[in-house]
């Protein structure tokens, strides 16, 4: 069993073998914003916070070299698992390149938030993983809870 409290990220993908070849099977953007917007109460997107409002009032002062890369984040292609004012404790992306959920975090993942992740995978159709390889599914979290 990998150890989850070393964790720094986690992938939603529709394969295992995702990251090794270029296949067609891929998480589908729109059912992932979907996702987002029915469970708004746990999931703030980007644009909606305040870091995001103040990037899009002041769109017009960021040189135009930097300015796409700004207005892509301005595309509900990431949002934040528990925020509150400024802070937040998983920043979760869309990448539109290749079509994978990436989960990013700095602090310790707990189960509930795990199962939490495994419900947006689910609901994807998808594979939660963890490294590449190891899958992360119910089973795998009853037996974190039980080693508890």
């Amino acid at each position: 069993m990998k150890e989850v409290e070393k964790l720094r990220e986690l992938y939603i993908v529709k394969e295992k073998n995702d990251f090794l070849i270029k296949n067609t099977n891929r998480v589908d953007y729109q059912k992932w914003a979907e996702f987002v917007e029915k469970n708004k109460e746990t999931y703030t997107w980007f644009e909606d916070t305040e870091k995001g409002k103040n990037i899009l009032r002041n769109i017009d002062s960021i040189p135009n070299d930097f300015r796409d890369s700004f207005v892509s984040l301005l595309k509900k292609v990431r949002c934040f698992y528990n925020y509150r004012n400024t802070e937040y404790d998983y920043s979760i992306g869309f990448s539109e390149q290749s079509d994978k959920v990436m989960i990013s975090f700095e602090k310790e993942i707990t189960h509930k938030e795990l199962k939490s992740f495994l419900d947006m995978a689910n609901y994807l159709d998808a594979l939660l993983l963890i490294d590449g390889k190891t899958v992360i599914d119910q089973q795998f979290i009853e037996e974190l809870e039980r080693k508890q």
